[in-house]
């Protein structure tokens, strides 16, 4: 009889736990279970979350609200936002209190196409929706990643020539879209050549004088060798950004400005450049140096 009471009275201490007094049931606490991806097209937003409260949403300096909610369902139209901002959505009670939250980021949502494949590197990068899986298949061997939250989307394969692969993205689970073709052009020339991530200097540079020059190449798509230089005489710096024609396995050609500086660059090996032309910017002289790797 003693372990039947017992019984009765920690049953009766749970029931208690979730009874208010006056016989009520204890609320659930309130939350933002679900919202819909938001890209940067998006004008509109689903939410779902605890009914009968107010929503609100704070977005690129905008606030937006939505009415009070009787099925858990709240809906927002909002004005387009750029890739990487945070939504910020909050549940109101009736005495405007915030009683619940939840941050979303705005994600990139692109139209699924390759847009370059450089040489140097072997990556072949592209577009697409954020979150989708890509499938890229080069001779019968594939490759799969996952597209960025800002929409973009990259892969390491190996060309030795110019191919054309077959491109897809994710629908859903395991289904795939139609594979698409997308050329992928190996340039001719010979990216053995160049020490990846190094910058090539003139001997002035090594020898601490007041004139040098420094190279670095950065990408090379088909036939556009994209690169970095800074170029210092007499006392003036000048760096930036140029693009150059490739004219065979080893040598590039650089014209900056309508032609006020031009240089023929010709790898000797992969430390080595010799570079040949006039500079009508800086120097105002004829260039014939070598450019190294130490």
């Amino acid at each position: 009889m003693k372990k039947k009471k017992t019984c009765l009275a920690a049953l009766l201490f749970l029931c208690l736990l979730f009874v208010m007094p006056g016989g009520k049931a204890l609320a659930a606490k309130p939350k933002i279970t679900a919202v819909s991806p938001i890209y940067q097209t998006s004008t509109k937003v689903t939410v779902k979350a605890t009914a009968g409260y107010t929503m609100k949403v704070s977005l690129a300096g905008k606030t937006y609200k939505a009415r009070t909610s009787k099925n858990g369902v709240y809906t927002f139209k909002i004005k387009k936002a750029a890739v990487g901002k945070t939504a910020v959505f909050r549940l109101y009670n009736s005495k405007n209190r915030a009683v619940a939250r939840k941050t979303v980021v705005v994600k990139g949502k692109y139209a699924f196409k390759v847009t370059k494949y450089d040489s140097l590197s072997g990556i072949v990068s592209g577009t697409g929706t954020a979150g989708k899986k890509v499938k890229v298949t080069i001779g019968g061997r594939s490759y799969t990643t996952k597209v960025t939250a800002r929409g973009t989307w990259k892969l390491k394969v190996a060309l030795k020539s110019s191919k054309t692969a077959k491109i897809s993205q994710q629908i859903s689970g395991t289904s795939y879209t139609w594979p698409k073709n997308a050329t992928l052009t190996r340039s001719k020339f010979n990216s053995a050549f160049i020490k990846k991530g190094k910058t090539y200097y003139s001997e002035g540079y090594y020898d601490k004088k007041a004139s040098w020059a420094g190279f670095k190449v950065n990408e090379i798509l088909g036939n556009k060798m994209y690169f970095s230089y800074t170029i210092s005489y007499n006392g003036q710096v000048k760096s930036g950004n140029g693009i150059g024609v490739i004219k065979g396995s080893n040598k590039m050609v650089f014209t900056y400005m309508t032609g006020q500086v031009y240089g023929t660059f010709t790898w000797k090996n992969s430390g080595t450049i010799q570079v040949v032309g006039t500079d009508k910017l800086i120097t105002h002289s004829t260039r014939n140096e070598i450019l190294t790797v130490r």
